[in-house]
């Protein structure tokens, strides 16, 4: 599964993930992964229905978030993106990803201090 979507084959990962999650409903992580898949082929609202279905199962589970974050960006919705992106640190115990952190600290710059 993993190796098609690194080889930028994402229809046939997502087909890898598709029968992956139809076996076994609570494979977060495949679920978690198909939505990256689809935000790589620019599906934004089957990658957000993965990551909130991922989130639902799991909400303690980080990544997702980060996804969810990532796709509402893309859409234009800042003041989501920036809740998701808050989750996804808040979840990360000690270690959440610098690229995140740089992400929030750019959006709060660009946007009033209200919203957040």
């Amino acid at each position: 599964m993993a190796t098609y979507a690194a080889l930028g084959q994402y229809a046939l990962a997502i087909a890898d993930y598709d029968r992956a999650i139809s076996l076994y409903p609570d494979y977060v992580s495949a679920l978690y992964t198909r939505g990256r898949a689809y935000q790589d082929l620019g599906n934004l609202e089957r990658a957000a229905a993965d990551y909130n279905n991922t989130i639902g199962q799991m909400p303690t589970y980080a990544l997702p978030y980060w996804g969810l974050a990532d796709t509402l960006l893309a859409q234009g919705n800042v003041t989501s993106a920036l809740t998701n992106y808050h989750l996804y640190v808040s979840l990360s115990e000690d270690a959440p990803n610098a690229v995140v952190l740089a992400q929030i600290e750019q959006l709060q710059l660009g946007v009033p201090m209200d919203v957040l």
